[in-house]
């Protein structure tokens, strides 16, 4: 083994042929060969030492294994998912043989439920076994069941004993699934007590601690681990990015003339600095440093800063040719046309209706594609196309209070007054108060005549927007 993790091949040949001597390590050396083979790229050698392993011992685990890997590397995933399934069959706690059957499992859209409950009875069989443990969690997390991890892990974490960091850090992701911040908080807590030394574990502890609000604790605790490991720029950073969130612009823009000049020249941490500097009100700086991180790595979440920073001191034409110009010379995405088509909306409505189609073909299931063109086509008074597709966005995200507000909205367009109230309504049941909901909750109970009764509803009303202004005046200016 230490011969292969230092990559001498050459000598572990030579154990391997002194293994093939002695009739008790005689499949051991083939595997030996055969690993050795797999690590230097030579596959047909390693498949006829794997064979020459087998028909020694049929069921030889490692053999099995390294069978497994070189014909998914001939590309039979079928062939490769039942080798492995036989050997779990054989050794139902082998953990590369778990891992490797749940991720050819998921690469092949196979159910992975089967797996999960023979690996749940194995756990039943063996609760002693960490390393089998530790498999079921990490499919748990991959699979966000927040709940059978806690149900699993919580008993283990209020017993005295000191456990391993896997379960604290697994009960922590769960409960932050569940958007317990308090619970995850005190788990991250003890996973650092029990590895101090670990860098995942303090950015862990320091980053619950932030969502927390205990943000001066999180920066005395984040100031310690910086001294303490003090070439892991990860933890700079994250300060750097701590400053800001807490809206200490200034503290964060100084903070970063102090990061290394490798760090400081990160696309991400410039774009971050320019930011910052926007929101200091420095929006001139704030741009020239998104441009220039933009420059470095056109990446879209840097271009849709930097739009958004543009907007006010440039005409929209201006950011629109940006945008359109990553589109055709980096790539596309649904994110990027979907703010591509918003911007469009007052000056060109025509064009973002054609770019929400478009989009829509490549996104098909997206729920807010599905709300945002429902929504043009309606006020383009194609309300009966609106409706099938604002129904299609229903079906995915029933209660989502935008795309029952746009419900609303299409119903009402489409004349259907007393069904389109009651999804105002619901929509407010979600999210009370909301100044766009209660605007076209209004307007359909003036256009059903109800006119007293809209005015009522928009009594204690204040407009957050021209736009809404205007709809507020015509509302209340009804007779």
């Amino acid at each position: 083994a230490s011969y292969i993790r230092q990559q001498q091949f050459d000598k572990a040949f030579v154990l391997a042929d002194e293994w093939l001597k002695t009739p008790d390590t005689v499949a051991a050396g083939h595997n030996l060969k055969a690993l050795a083979s797999i690590l230097t790229e030579n596959f047909d050698e390693a498949n006829r030492q794997v064979d020459s392993a087998l028909s020694q011992e049929k069921d030889n685990v490692l053999a099995k294994y390294l069978k497994a890997t070189i014909v998914q590397k001939d590309g039979d995933n079928v062939e490769a998912l039942k080798i492995l399934k036989e050997l779990i069959a054989i050794k139902p706690d082998y953990q590369p043989a778990l891992i490797a059957t749940y991720n050819l499992s998921k690469t092949m859209n196979e159910d992975i439920n089967p797996l999960i409950e023979q690996l749940k009875d194995s756990y039943q069989k063996q609760p002693e076994n960490l390393q089998l443990l530790s498999v079921l969690i990490s499919i748990f997390q991959k699979e966000r069941m927040d709940s059978d991890i806690i149900n699993i892990l919580e008993p283990m974490f209020r017993t005295s004993q000191q456990q391993p960091a896997f379960v604290y850090s697994g009960l922590a992701d769960a409960y932050m699934m569940q958007n317990n911040l308090p619970l995850a908080l005190e788990m991250t807590e003890r996973w650092f007590n029990v590895n101090p030394n670990n860098p995942s574990a303090a950015l862990a502890y320091v980053n619950l601690l932030a969502n927390n609000q205990k943000t001066v604790e999180a920066l005395k605790v984040l100031d310690k681990l910086i001294n303490d490991f003090p070439d892991e720029q990860n933890l700079k950073l994250f300060k750097f990015d701590l400053l800001g969130s807490v809206q200490n612009y200034s503290a964060a823009i100084a903070y970063y003339d102090k990061l290394p000049k490798t760090v400081q020249n990160e696309p991400q941490a410039l774009a971050q600095l320019g930011r910052f500097y926007i929101a200091n009100k420095q929006v001139s700086v704030g741009i020239t440093k998104l441009e220039q991180a933009y420059r470095t790595a056109p990446l879209q979440n840097i271009l849709i800063s930097l739009a958004e920073a543009m907007k006010g001191s440039n005409p929209n034409s201006k950011i629109v040719e940006l945008i359109e110009k990553h589109r055709n010379t980096v790539g596309d995405s649904v994110e990027l046309s979907m703010y591509l088509a918003n911007l469009l909306i007052e000056d060109d409505t025509d064009k973002a209706i054609k770019i929400y189609g478009e989009t829509l073909e490549k996104a098909q299931d997206n729920p807010y594609v599905l709300n945002n063109y429902a929504w043009l086509l309606a006020e383009k008074g194609e309300t009966a196309q609106a409706l099938t597709h604002i129904k299609q966005a229903l079906k995915i995200e029933p209660d989502h209070p935008d795309i029952i507000d746009t419900y609303g909205k299409v119903l009402s367009l489409n004349k259907e007054y007393d069904a389109a109230i009651d999804q105002f309504k619901k929509s407010l049941t979600i999210r009370p108060n909301h100044p766009e909901v209660l605007l076209n909750y209004a307007d359909a109970l003036a256009a059903k005549g109800l006119k007293t009764d809209a005015k009522e509803l928009l009594k204690n009303f204040t407009p957050q927007s021209l736009a809404q202004q205007k709809q507020y005046e015509q509302i209340m200016s009804m007779r």
